[in-house]
C-alpha cells in the first residue's frame, strides 16, 4: 500500500516532532502540578541543583595556607578561651629549608604538609615520650613518618622520606602539655573541614 507523499515531507517530520514535544510538555506540567510545583519553582530548583554543583566543585578545590589559619581560628574560638586561659591560642608556624629542628619541635600538636600552595596532609603528633624527651610529640612524629637524615649533604640536613617528596614545607602548631588534648581535636577537626581535599580522605 502506498503512503501519500506528504508523508514523506520535511513538513510533516518537524509537525509529528512539534506534537510530540507537545505532549511531553503537557505531560511534565501535569507532573509539576501534581507536586505543587509552580513551573517557576522547578526553575529555581534547577538554579539551585546547579549552584549545589559549583559549590561541590570549589569544595575539592586544594586548601591553602589561609584556609588552613582560618578554619584553625574558628577551631579556637569555640574550644580556646583567653580570658579563662590567660594566654593567645598557638599559631602555625612554616618550615621550608629542612635543616636544624622543625618549629615546635619540643611540643605536642598538629603539622600540615603542603607541596607548594596547597595542602596535601594533616597529621597529629601528641606522644608524649619520656626522658630527655618528653612531650616532643611533633618532631617525633615528623622523623618516623616524613623526614629522615639526609648524611649525603652532612650534620643538620633532612630530606622527604618515600612518598613525601613532593612536599615543600612543613607548618606546625604547637600545645604546652596542659592543653595538648585540643591537639587530637584540631586534627580531627580539620580533616572534617577539607574532607576530600587532601591525602587525609584516601587514607
Amino acid at each position: 500500500m502506498a503512503y501519500p507523499t506528504w508523508v514523506d515531507s520535511v513538513f510533516f517530520h518537524f509537525v509529528v516532532a512539534w506534537a510530540i514535544a507537545a505532549i511531553a510538555h503537557v505531560f511534565a506540567s501535569v507532573d509539576t502540578a501534581a507536586r505543587g510545583r509552580t513551573p517557576k519553582m522547578e526553575a529555581d530548583a534547577c538554579l539551585a541543583t546547579g549552584l549545589k554543583g559549583i559549590k561541590s566543585m570549589n569544595d575539592r578545590k586544594p586548601v591553602t595556607l589561609a584556609q588552613l589559619e582560618a578554619e584553625t581560628e574558628t577551631f579556637f574560638g569555640m574550644h580556646w578561651n583567653t580570658d579563662v586561659l590567660g594566654i593567645q591560642p598557638p599559631a602555625w608556624h612554616v618550615w621550608r629549608e629542612f635543616k636544624g629542628s622543625v618549629p615546635n619541635y619540643q611540643l605536642g600538636g598538629c603539622y600540615a604538609l603542603f607541596a607548594g600552595d596547597d595542602l596535601e596532609y594533616i597529621g597529629l603528633g601528641a606522644s608524649r615520650g619520656g626522658g630527655l624527651y618528653c612531650d616532643h610529640g611533633i618532631s617525633r612524629r615528623l622523623s618516623s613518618h616524613v623526614y629522615r637524615l639526609d648524611k649525603e649533604r652532612g650534620p643538620g640536613w633532612l630530606k622527604l622520606r618515600p612518598g613525601w617528596e613532593s612536599i615543600t614545607s612543613i607548618h606546625t602548631i604547637g600545645f604546652e602539655a596542659r592543653h595538648s588534648h585540643l591537639a587530637s581535636a584540631l586534627e580531627a577537626y580539620l580533616i572534617r573541614a577539607f574532607e576530600g581535599r587532601s591525602r587525609n580522605a584516601r587514607r
